[in-house]
């Protein structure tokens, strides 16, 4: 009786995909209009990526505040949760911080964390407000649709035309600020285009690729969570081509930390799945161990970071120069964060001198979010602001897990454990924003954005 329940359970959920998934194409009118704005966003992310990524999501604030003040009059947002005023003022907090410490104060210091961070923070307190939530196979079907865009761009430029040297192109917001036509690395990539590294081989000959985004490592990140939410589609087939497709675009992306933490997430997932169900509590105990460990224990980051970049020889031979060039990144960063305390409080506002002369992207303070950010950059100050972000964003998850995937969940988890070893990917917020939005639910949560 219970594996005929069980059966029934199973059908009726693939009968619900196959009814708002027709031949492959989702029937546009059974989706809600915030599902709508979802899947248009996800799906046109080559258009973003044109026109200058890290500046999306203050375009859909924008978007989003227009329609809710022509149509209503006003954005009925509720009262701000710690999550949306904590993510808020850190942003805030690394405008100021980055402007008062620079002798010259760029529109990129200010605009930056507003645009990522700021709106973060506002589209959560949006979301909150009106109670959004988007459905999994909806937001499955658009990460399918940019796959195939990936997997399409990766055949032409890599099989056929075996990925030729180009010059990189500004995006539009390059061309609009006026940044230098040739690129320099650590001149900021997303003001230009660069779809792959000519010279900067994975294994076969094969090319580094960062597609439609600002560099490999928030690809990685974002074809990751890609990954977790295949697991998810009871649609095997769907599912087994969809989780595969992702990992090999995170291979692609030479990302070493990625190719050892992502391994890593499908085991917690395994075992914490097994038996009776989602064991919820389990995963949330490894968030807060990790979380508790990477953040109040400087030491420990650096053991993390040793061990990011020497666990597996064959991985770190693949780039073996960035190997040696990140550890004494995180030396350098550890040692001056200890040596000159008088910055213990505020932070230092901005990276410091390079450790590998003539490479200005080696620079003290980079290349981790937790030691280079936080520690380094933002201070006491800071961290306890993002601190109390991460915190609080865990503990909603927690409260409202009710019909949540468990690709949620372990998400958090995976961006928690590649804190210490990458920055804060452009491609973070966009994937925070839809772990706080996703649902299991067959039906539609709400109608209008």
């Amino acid at each position: 009786m219970k594996q005929q329940r069980r059966f029934l359970a199973r059908s009726s959920t693939v009968a619900t995909e196959e009814s708002l998934i027709h031949r492959g194409l989702i029937r546009w009118g059974a989706l809600t209009e915030a599902e709508q704005l979802f899947c248009s966003f996800i799906i046109l992310t080559p258009v973003w990526w044109l026109m200058g990524w890290g500046y999306q999501l203050l375009l859909w604030s924008i978007i989003v505040a227009i329609n809710q003040i022509l149509r209503n009059g006003t954005l009925g947002l509720k009262r701000p949760s710690l999550t949306v005023i904590s993510i808020i003022g850190f942003g805030i907090y690394r405008a100021i911080s980055t402007s008062i410490n620079s002798s010259q104060i760029k529109p990129s210091f200010i605009l930056g964390p507003l645009a990522s961070l700021c709106c973060l923070g506002l589209i959560i307190w949006y979301l909150q407000s009106k109670n959004i939530r988007i459905r999994l196979e909806v937001i499955t079907w658009a990460f399918s649709v940019l796959v195939i865009e990936m997997l399409v761009f990766w055949i032409v430029a890599q099989l056929i035309l075996q990925t030729p040297h180009y010059t990189p192109n500004l995006s539009l917001f390059g061309y609009l600020t006026n940044k230098r036509e040739r690129f320099i690395p650590g001149a900021g990539n997303g003001n230009y285009l660069l779809p792959y590294f000519p010279d900067d081989k994975v294994a076969a000959g094969f090319s580094r690729f960062s597609f439609f985004f600002p560099g490999p490592e928030s690809l990685a990140i974002l074809v990751g969570f890609i990954g977790l939410v295949a697991l998810e589609v009871k649609n095997r087939s769907w599912s087994i081509a969809l989780f595969f497709a992702s990992a090999f675009l995170l291979l692609t992306s030479a990302t070493r930390s990625n190719w050892i933490v992502f391994p890593l997430i499908l085991v917690i997932r395994y075992v914490t799945t097994i038996g009776k169900g989602m064991q919820t509590w389990l995963i949330f105990s490894l968030i807060a161990v990790v979380s508790f460990v990477s953040f109040s224990l400087p030491p420990a980051t650096d053991f993390i970071t040793n061990t990011f970049t020497n666990t597996v020889e064959s991985t770190g031979n693949a780039r073996a120069d960035s190997t040696e060039v990140r550890a004494l990144i995180y030396q350098r960063t550890w040692e001056t964060i200890i040596t000159e305390p008088e910055d213990f409080i505020f932070g230092r506002g901005l990276q410091g001198p390079t450790v590998l002369p003539g490479y200005a992207p080696a620079q003290i303070g980079s290349h981790s979010f937790i030691l280079g950010t936080l520690f380094y950059r933002s201070g006491f100050m800071g961290s306890t602001i993002f601190v109390s972000f991460w915190v609080s964003l865990i503990l909603y998850l927690y409260r409202t897990r009710k019909d949540r995937p468990i690709c949620s969940f372990l998400m958090i988890l995976y961006i928690s454990m590649t804190f210490s070893v990458m920055e804060l990917e452009s491609t973070v917020p966009l994937i925070l924003i839809i772990c706080v939005a996703l649902t299991t639910t067959a039906k539609p949560i709400r109608g209008r954005i």
